[in-house]
């Protein structure tokens, strides 16, 4: 039975691409918020308060 479970589960390669595909994508979209937050020009940053 427990072969049987051990069997199934995915590798360890698999699971760690299964971890940045979620890291990946999130860490991209905060460098993104980032950067807009310091590099917007001063109308644009108005807007976002409002």
């Amino acid at each position: 039975m427990w072969n049987m479970i051990l069997e199934r589960m995915p590798s360890m390669f698999i699971i760690t691409l299964a971890i940045l595909s979620a890291l990946l994508p999130w860490g991209i979209y905060k460098i993104n918020r980032t950067l807009h937050h310091y590099a917007d020009p001063p109308w644009k940053r108005d807007n976002e308060k409002q």
